[in-house]
């Protein structure tokens, strides 16, 4: 195998078949790790191999989980794997055998503790997934796909220029991948930040582009789990969104939305972007550990952040100095009925392809008044309500919400 060293990428030559990752992503951890803390506390209610892998003789799930563990004993570890060793393409070394080899050594010598069937089932999840992980690379044709894509949101072209030249200087120095500061997109509601923010994220995956992108919307976080994982010393600790992201699917480097970064809250033990402070620096993000399994050690530093927000008054300094904030601004007029215009040829295309069905100036207008999310929505609308009368054309009446808006630009 002929590898070459990047930073923390490697590069590692031949194909790769992707079924481990898709085996993997039908493993229930977190039921496993409910049904675990169950055999702790019914302990009578189990038998005895039962017990000794956490599962419920009563319940399906865990019988069926049973059955799986059951053909080894606990403290046997399966042999490492690398389903990457001969992909053809960039990957990162996302954990350190070692590490994980010296921590199993120590947990199988030692008495059982509550977090130790927990441990196992992830030693045993990690080993057949190895070391490595892919990256997503450069887009092809990223030029002509950044212009479409400022065509569709004009009032991001500041941000769009600087994932321009991000990409040019990755094709200068002849890699195969990119990588973007944190982005913080600031600005009012209604201006399709997080519409957006789906749009940049699947043209960073480019041939990858239909798979899902995590967000994480910040208004929901209590705590900092959600980033950080919760911590070991729980009973009900589990790993975070992040953890999950990086080791239990297929590339090192995705792409992480944090909506409404401005809306997280938390008391100061708890605060829901503290983690960020870790995850947004390089060199501790190469470093980086999830709470609930502090004993892997894992290279977070290729992922893209992108965070929207309202203002950037509530958001630390520290947190501001790790990011480029992006101010962005409601469309001009011109600008939002040339959106709108791009918006109703893709729906007519989506719902109608081929069909004659035409948009009047008037309904344009009154979709430019709309943020790009509502549009969608109300084009279908629009749409079903011609095709009632079996008609051909989409007038401003026929969009929901069109009398109502009092004002050009996005709403």
């Amino acid at each position: 195998m002929n590898t070459a060293t990047f930073g923390t990428a490697e590069f590692v030559s031949n194909a790769y078949d992707t079924s481990n990752f898709e085996k993997l992503g039908r493993l229930l951890l977190p039921a496993r790790v409910v049904l675990e803390q169950r055999a702790i506390r019914d302990g009578n209610h189990f038998d005895k191999d039962a017990a000794a892998l956490g599962t419920d003789q009563d319940d399906p799930l865990a019988e069926s989980i049973g059955r799986r563990w059951k053909k080894s004993k606990a403290n046997e570890m399966p042999e490492w794997e690398e389903p990457l060793s001969s992909h053809r393409g960039p990957v990162i070394r996302i954990i350190r055998q070692e590490e994980i080899d010296e921590y199993a050594a120590v947990l199988t010598s030692q008495p059982h503790d509550d977090n130790y069937h927990k441990s196992i089932a992830m030693l045993r999840a990690l080993m057949p997934l190895g070391e490595l992980r892919k990256l997503y690379r450069r887009p092809l044709e990223w030029k002509a796909k950044l212009n479409r894509l400022e065509a569709r949101f004009p009032h991001f072209a500041e941000l769009l220029q600087h994932v321009r030249a991000c990409c040019a200087l990755s094709e200068r120095a002849d890699l195969d991948t990119i990588t973007l500061d944190n982005i913080i997109l600031c600005g009012p509601p209604g201006l399709g930040k997080t519409y957006f923010a789906e749009f940049l994220a699947q043209f960073l995956r480019d041939e990858a582009a239909t798979k899902k992108t995590l967000t994480i919307r910040m208004a929901d976080q209590q705590s900092n789990s959600a980033i950080a994982g919760s911590d070991s010393f729980w009973s009900n600790s589990k790993p975070s969104l992040i953890f999950e992201e990086l080791i239990l699917k297929e590339y090192g480097n995705p792409i992480i939305v944090l909506d409404e970064l401005d809306k997280a809250s938390g008391d100061n033990r708890f605060d829901p972007i503290s983690p960020l402070y870790t995850l947004w620096e390089k060199a501790s993000a190469e470093n980086w550990k999830d709470l609930s399994f502090p004993w892997v050690t894992i290279d977070a530093s290729r992922i893209t952040w992108i965070a929207t927000c309202n203002t950037t008054r509530t958001l630390p300094e520290p947190i501001l100095s790790r990011a480029q904030v992006f101010n962005i601004v409601a469309p001009t007029e011109d600008e939002a009925i040339g959106v709108a215009e791009i918006i109703a040829w893709e729906s007519l295309q989506e719902y109608l392809p081929g069909d004659p069905v035409e948009f009047s100036d008037g309904a344009i207008k009154a979709l430019s008044m709309l943020s790009p999310r509502r549009q969608r929505a109300a084009i279908k609308s629009a749409l079903g309500t011609v095709a009632l009368r079996q008609g051909d054309v989409v007038y401003a009446a026929d969009i929901p919400g069109a009398a109502s808006s009092a004002s050009i630009g996005f709403i």
